[in-house]
């Protein structure tokens, strides 16, 4: 709507992000940060998660969060997606990212498959 700064992020926000599924109580709250990944970074019950929604025509930051990241939630995403093909992806990822994140094996070395795993979820 003209003249409402979050206007489309306020429509976008009733349906998934994904599917476009919309209707009451459809949306879940997502993980921002999965909690194995917060678990696996050894990462503290008081860290903070820096979030900013900045407009795409003028760079300018809009709007400026901080949110504690073992509780960072985003309800922009059905249950169907959250718990169908999201889950699936994140199950894939997580073996792939886990020696990455410990350098235990170079990026570089990935196969293009689990390159395309890792992209698509990150």
């Amino acid at each position: 709507m003209a003249g409402e700064p979050y206007g489309e992020l306020s429509r976008m926000s009733r349906e998934c992000l994904f599917c476009g599924a919309a209707g009451p109580r459809i949306l879940t709250n997502e993980d921002v940060s999965p909690v194995w990944l917060l678990k696996h970074l050894d990462l503290s019950g008081d860290d903070l998660f820096f979030q900013g929604v900045a407009s795409s025509a003028t760079g300018k930051l809009l709007q400026r969060l901080i949110h504690a990241s073992w509780s960072f939630n985003q309800g922009s995403v059905c249950s169907t997606c959250n718990n169908g093909w999201m889950t699936g992806l994140e199950s894939a990822a997580k073996p792939i990212l886990e020696p990455l994140i410990d350098k235990r094996r170079p990026l570089l070395g990935l196969a293009p498959a689990e390159a395309a795993i890792v992209g698509k979820w990150g």
